[in-house]
């Protein structure tokens, strides 16, 4: 078996590892927390071998305000439209990167935002400490429009061990996210 589609419950502890490697060690709670929360849940397999994850996490409250924290005019947006928000995130077996599996996440991820009534997907492109920002690109190619230096929004968090960065540095964490935006109304005027 092979592509892209819901992860079954068994497979949720390979997928928990996925994402524990590819963004850090508690990073997410687990899939079925996130699941009890509404999260959007895909992965992609590689002949049978479950090799990447995708997520699209429901955003309320202090989580979605620290997340915007320097955005006050899209926060207020959302708070007064009553706009349902979710965060993207993915990870991939570093031996299956490069080869598109991150963008069809997405767009499985993009398609179940959609279908569950979510009017924006927050993505963030981490920005590492040699200026290098991965996700970028693919985030831009499924539609998602840059709006700017989120700035060290889990440093905190990261410097305090909450969760294990796989990129965190002997002095500590040193990462900004670039913020980018995918709109429901604006997918389907393009689409």
């Amino acid at each position: 078996m092979s592509g892209t589609g819901r992860i079954p419950h068994p497979a949720w502890p390979a997928a928990d590892g996925i994402l524990d490697r590819g963004l850090g060690r508690n990073y997410l709670p687990d899939l079925a927390e996130l699941d009890q929360r509404g999260a959007i849940i895909v992965g992609h397999w590689t002949e049978a071998r479950l090799d990447a994850v995708g997520l699209g996490i429901p955003l309320e409250g202090a989580a979605l305000a620290n997340v915007l924290a320097r955005f006050p005019e899209l926060l207020a947006e959302i708070r007064r439209e009553g706009l349902r928000v979710a965060e993207i995130a993915r990870a991939v077996d570093p031996a299956r990167q490069r080869r598109g599996i991150g963008t069809l996440l997405g767009r499985a991820v993009l398609a179940g935002a959609a279908a569950a009534g979510f009017d924006l997907v927050l993505g963030l492109a981490w920005r590492r400490p040699d200026g290098n920002v991965p996700a970028i690109g693919s985030l831009l190619k499924l539609g998602f429009e840059p709006l700017g230096d989120a700035g060290p929004i889990y440093r905190a968090d990261c410097d305090a061990a909450v969760f294990a960065c796989p990129r965190r540095g002997a002095d500590g964490c040193h990462c900004t996210a670039d913020l980018l935006v995918w709109r429901q109304d604006a997918s389907k005027e393009t689409a």
